[in-house]
């Protein structure tokens, strides 16, 4: 699998994070890990977004036609959560990628670029 450097961010109406990481490329998904260890995948093709850790695995899917609902796996009590998601605005250009939307009550901007070397 091919590897690139990208910057990440997931800001919302509090904070902002950001990261720089080395990230792998397989067809239509990138998939890297966080500093916290967390592992991402965002599949370009079903506008899926992953996130699995040792505490949730966190499954969104992106849809700017309708609401979609996501699930949240807390692992230590093996319980899955339901949130609503509306997707407001979602942009691919080759792996570059910003998508804005809204968990429950909550904004979102998640942002994947691709770093040029």
């Amino acid at each position: 699998m091919p590897k690139i450097n990208i910057k990440t961010s997931l800001k919302n109406d509090i904070e902002e994070i950001k990261d720089e990481v080395v990230s792998k490329v397989d067809k239509d998904k990138i998939t890297y890990y966080e500093k916290n260890k967390t592992k991402v995948i965002y599949d370009y093709k079903e506008n899926t977004l992953i996130r699995d850790n040792d505490d949730i695995n966190m499954v969104y899917t992106f849809n700017r036609d309708k609401e979609t609902t996501g699930k949240i796996l807390v692992k230590e009590l093996n319980r899955e959560l339901h949130v609503k998601i509306k997707t407001k605005e979602l942009k691919k250009q080759n792996y570059n990628l910003e998508i804005k939307f809204k968990v429950e009550d909550q904004n979102f901007i998640y942002k994947i670029e691709v770093k040029e070397n």
